[in-house]
């Protein structure tokens, strides 16, 4: 992809998040109230976008952030503010987590491995920088069950969906991917979100400790 073509898509989904972000916050509330839980002082955030996980942090914690599209990067600063936390942001994508091995009691990601460009290297990242016990919290839409009606829907809409989604995959299959990187244990459920006529409405959710 040329460098003028990643930078209007990066734009243009910055712009496009800007207005559908917070009713995809609202709609994956729940889900995330149940993922999200005991956090500690220290999170990592890959893929942390305009800061919509902030607000379930606690005041005073510390954010490392990586998310490659600058054009978040304001939003982000904006939400660490308000919420009293220190950010740390990085420009980076989920690829290459510039962090020591072992370094990291939590990792998470929500609705951002189906727009990297190798999700293997990416959740290999997550799990190098876990320490032991470490657990990587997530919640990613996925593909449908092959031969099913939403499947046959996300393959239709695959290509114009990535173009408009910066990359955004609707045939992931995130939860393989996290079932086989070789964490002690997978504790995943499947759900389904949101109207009928939403391409990515399974999604996946739970926590993977290394």
């Amino acid at each position: 992809m040329s460098d003028l073509r990643l930078t209007f898509g990066r734009r243009w989904y910055a712009f496009l998040w800007s207005r559908l972000g917070a009713g995809v916050d609202r709609l994956a509330s729940e889900l995330k109230d149940a993922v999200l839980v005991d956090m500690p002082h220290t999170i990592v955030e890959v893929g942390a976008g305009r800061g919509a996980n902030f607000r379930r942090y606690p005041t005073g914690g510390l954010v490392i952030a990586f998310e490659p599209n600058r054009h978040m990067h304001d939003s982000l600063r904006r939400a660490a503010s308000d919420l009293g936390l220190d950010l740390d942001l990085r420009g980076t994508g989920a690829e290459s987590l510039d962090l020591p091995d072992g370094s990291q009691e939590v990792v998470v990601s929500t609705h951002t491995l189906c727009s990297v460009a190798d999700p293997t290297r990416a959740i290999s990242e997550i799990r190098r920088v876990l320490r032991s016990g470490g657990r990587f919290l997530f919640i990613e839409h996925i593909a449908g069950e092959p031969g099913s009606r939403l499947a046959g829907q996300q393959r239709l809409m695959r290509v114009p969906w990535g173009l408009v989604g910066d990359r955004c995959d609707l045939l992931a299959e995130t939860h393989h991917l996290i079932e086989r990187a070789g964490f002690a244990r997978v504790d995943l459920s499947i759900a389904m979100l949101g109207s009928r006529l939403d391409p990515s409405r399974r999604v996946v959710f739970g926590s993977a400790v290394r």
